[in-house]
């Protein structure tokens, strides 16, 4: 019983505390704001007061027509390969070819073989589907 009235008797002072303290925060908090509405008020009157320069195209100067360069009407003619070239780039486009060939190859026949364990699986083994 002693004790619960002990927490009680503090408790009591944290609350009295805590209510003389939160009306003067409350009071200082609107004085800041006040202060910062003050001087946002002042920075805008003296920004209103700055001239402002605005820019036109008299302010800068003109480029003379004759140094501006017409533009080219065609587009460049591609190099032209010799046949030494083209022929490398046709075996080099086989060889690449081919190993694609192979890996969509491999690839198939993982595909076959994890299906066939999964059944294997399921079926023969009794064991349940897993994700």
């Amino acid at each position: 019983m002693k004790r619960a009235l002990s927490w009680g008797v503090c408790s009591a002072w944290v609350a009295i505390g805590l209510l003389s303290v939160v009306p003067m925060a409350g009071i200082a908090g609107r004085s800041l704001w006040g202060k910062w509405r003050g001087r946002e008020r002042e920075r805008r009157e003296l920004e209103g007061k700055k001239s402002r320069r605005v820019y036109t195209n008299d302010n800068f100067p003109s480029v003379a027509p004759a140094a501006m360069e017409a533009p080219n009407p065609r587009p460049p003619l591609p190099i032209a390969k010799s046949h030494r070239q083209r022929a490398g780039e046709a075996e080099l486009e086989k060889q690449w070819r081919k190993r694609f060939a192979e890996a969509r190859a491999r690839l198939h026949k993982a595909e076959l073989d994890a299906w066939q364990t999964r059944i294997k699986t399921v079926f023969v083994g009794g064991g349940g589907i897993s994700a």
